[in-house]
């Protein structure tokens, strides 16, 4: 049986951590009836959040989001600082769970999946690329397919996003472009 509440996550991935964000919102008849509160379950009333991490390699991490902030009604996000940090496509699978009281009692949940694409090392190679000589190097043909990347991810075309960062990467590697410790801002 699923929630009454439509659980909306999003991912935000910066250099270190990938912030998972419930922004279902609160309920209104008008613009939000699938948020959450009276009528529909409380945020309160959850009983567990749990993610499923999938990263790019396709390993698997678990994670018990319930006693930290997702279920914070003011904070509502919960900073992973666990995960391993890989340029790709990473997909989190997000299960909401509500426990009713009664005999036996009821266990309703909703999975929700959302998908962050960290590419943290490869704009740090673009960075490089960029700050040097762009008359002598391939920044333009680098930067080309970095945008049919984020156009793929866009897309949801995630294998296919997958494809050009190992194409992306082969470029670099090709091309004889040292990787750096990227302290570039990026």
């Amino acid at each position: 049986m699923a929630l009454a509440v439509n659980p909306i996550v999003e991912l935000i991935q910066t250099k270190d951590y990938i912030y998972i964000v419930d922004v279902t919102g609160d309920y209104n008849a008008v613009t939000n009836p699938t948020g959450w509160g009276s009528p529909n379950e409380a945020r309160s009333a959850l009983s567990a959040i749990t993610a499923t991490v999938t990263y790019p390699d396709n390993t698997t991490a678990a994670l018990t989001l319930t006693s930290t902030d997702l279920d914070d009604d003011v904070k509502r996000a919960y900073k992973a600082t666990t995960l391993l940090k890989m340029d790709g496509v990473y997909a989190i699978d997000v299960t909401f769970q509500i426990t009713t009281a009664g005999s036996p009692p009821v266990i309703t949940s909703e999975i929700v999946t959302a998908h962050s694409l960290r590419d943290y090392d490869i704009r740090c190679q673009l960075a490089a690329l960029a700050l040097g000589n762009t008359d002598s190097n391939d920044f333009n043909e680098a930067k080309l397919i970095y945008d049919r990347m984020i156009v793929a991810f866009d897309c949801a075309e995630y294998i296919l996003v997958e494809e050009i960062l190992t194409d992306l990467e082969a470029f670099f590697d090709d091309c004889g472009y040292s990787k750096i410790n990227c302290g570039c801002g990026c």
